[in-house]
């Protein structure tokens, strides 16, 4: 059976040489087809095995269909998660801060804070704070405190750019990126990137649409936050 990623084609490193980059599923030849996220249509996939970013999966359906954390495709966050849990229970101070290209969405954060869970368990408390309804570019602040006892800040900015910062102060380890930079983490854990990821990742990582539905159901009541 093939593979069909539904992913946003900017994002997409070109070391994914297994993968054609297409508008329809004209290009049979390819075990993996990459289509555009923005184009989403399960219509006539039914015999394919579907990958979908977890931002949309309250918009489909399907038993094919798996769905992946975008922000744990990035090479530099998956090393930076290797590294925080080689401490047997990670504490410390992690700061995300990204710049969303694309409109308010709920999904976004939803998305990043099941991936955070994964790192540091579950949560004790979490507060949400959003700007005031129609001021653009919208903002929003999760403060999470873990049972662990690691605290985390995330900061978001809904705009037209893509940009990804991220702090981690541990006990034994301090880790520094910035999307920008030429050599985004200090020390040097990973080669110079940018905000890619490869379709393997893809493929390793997602999960079936039920269990990542479960994941954000426990964060979704909290999400609504309050205007600042």
């Amino acid at each position: 059976m093939k593979n069909v990623v539904f992913a946003k084609w900017n994002r997409i490193a070109a070391s994914s040489k297994t993968a054609g980059v297409v508008d329809s599923l004209s290009l049979d030849g390819k075990e993996i087809v990459v289509l555009d996220v923005d184009k989403l249509s399960l219509s006539g996939l039914e015999k394919y095995d579907v990958y979908v970013p977890a931002t949309v999966i309250d918009t489909i359906q399907g038993n094919n269909v798996k769905a992946y954390h975008e922000l744990m495709q990035y090479p530099f966050f998956q090393r930076t998660k290797e590294i925080i849990l080689e401490e047997c229970t990670p504490k410390g101070v992690f700061r995300l801060r990204r710049m969303v290209d694309s409109v308010k969405n709920n999904a976004v954060i939803l998305s990043d804070l099941c991936v955070l869970a994964s790192m540091f368990g579950e949560t004790e408390k979490v507060v949400i704070r959003h700007s005031r309804l129609g001021v653009v570019p919208a903002h929003v602040i999760v403060l999470i405190r873990y049972v662990c006892g690691t605290m985390a800040q995330i900061d978001y900015t809904f705009s037209d750019k893509e940009f990804v910062e991220l702090e981690w102060s541990g006990i034994r380890k301090i880790i520094e990126f910035h999307s920008e930079e030429v050599n985004p983490v200090k020390p040097s854990l990973y080669h110079p990137i940018t905000l890619q990821y490869d379709i393997k990742s893809i493929l390793e990582s997602s999960k079936r649409l039920d269990l990542v539905w479960e994941e954000f159901q426990r964060y979704r009541s909290l999400v609504g936050g309050d205007e600042s």
